[in-house]
């Protein structure tokens, strides 16, 4: 379970879904450097039949048994039922787990417990999500594992109509293991392929590098990679500003006239996505080669923010 805050979004009513006007918000485990919440479950709220609730817990959490047709297909089964019951969560242990990860999500929130947090709540510096009037054709680069993909987005004002184009490549070893500069030159190679495939040159664009890997953000369009995950193990790379590394890369080619605006965790994509169609949404969530949150945290609570302590929200990775 993750806090969300419950200010600062620009549409009325985004929130009303987390609103608790009984008092009744569960206080913040201590120790913890803020004040933060965590709202009851959404679904607690749409559904008020417990008998639904079980059902829908039955058939999502009880697992399916391969058929039984033989002695041994019996003796299999039993072996299975014994090593599955390790994988199964009392409530009792469910809550314990949800105690402690927003703990640390608090201490990874705090400068001086951060170091020490096994959640870094890594700051986006993203301080307003999507208002649905924005408008406009804005490119974007996504490398998250094994791909790296390529895009031209357009957006229609009042719409919420996002109309996308993409080229997807393939990263090899060598590009993954080599030389962190080889890899943002290849990125760099293959947008310009892609602008040129979709007769795009000649024109200033706006881009925004989803780069799932986890960075210390300075800015919306300055951060250093804290370290490399997914097999990748590129030199040069970690501690070092991507967003700079993007742009050298890319100002190789005199003909493209890019401005790099914004550097992304996926989640955080998924989240600013979701969030253009649906103004409540307020949490981004991707599982996959690798597993990461963000949701939207009140700025009072966030200690490692390094800019404007005006700003009343922030995202949190």
């Amino acid at each position: 379970m993750l806090k969300i805050a419950t200010t600062g979004r620009r549409r009325q009513d985004s929130f009303n879904l987390l609103d608790h006007s009984d008092g009744s918000l569960p206080k913040t485990p201590a120790p913890t450097p803020s004040s933060s919440f965590v709202p009851s479950p959404f679904i607690e709220q749409c559904f008020t039949e417990n008998a639904i609730m079980q059902a829908a817990e039955s058939i999502l959490l009880t697992p399916t048994m391969p058929a039984i047709e033989s002695i041994q297909d019996k003796r299999k089964v039993e072996d299975l039922k014994k090593m599955m019951v390790d994988f199964y969560l009392s409530d009792e242990q469910l809550k314990h787990i949800e105690k402690r990860m927003v703990t640390e999500i608090n201490w990874g929130l705090g400068k001086t417990t951060n170091p020490t947090s096994n959640i870094k709540s890594y700051i986006t510096y993203v301080s307003d999500l999507p208002t649905g009037r924005e408008h406009g054709q804005f490119l974007a680069l996504d490398l998250g594992g094994t791909n790296f993909r390529a895009i031209l987005i357009e957006l229609e004002a009042g719409t919420a109509s996002i109309k996308m184009k993409a080229a997807k490549h393939t990263v090899s070893q060598e590009l993954m293991q080599g030389p962190g500069v080889n890899l943002f030159n290849f990125m760099a190679d293959k947008l310009r392929e892609f602008m040129i495939d979709h007769e795009l040159m000649g024109q200033r664009y706006k881009l925004g590098f989803t780069f799932s890997f986890a960075t210390m953000q300075h800015s919306l369009k300055s951060a250093d990679l804290a370290c490399w995950t997914k097999g990748y193990v590129c030199e040069g790379v970690e501690g070092e500003d991507v967003g700079k590394l993007l742009e050298a890369a890319i100002s190789r080619h005199k003909d493209m006239d890019i401005e790099v605006c914004a550097i992304l965790n996926d989640t955080t994509g998924c989240l600013l996505a979701c969030a253009y169609k649906r103004p409540d949404c307020a949490l981004g969530v991707i599982i996959g080669t690798g597993t990461n949150a963000s949701y939207v945290e009140d700025i009072s609570n966030v200690e490692m923010y390094e800019s404007d302590p005006g700003r009343k929200k922030t995202g949190c990775d």
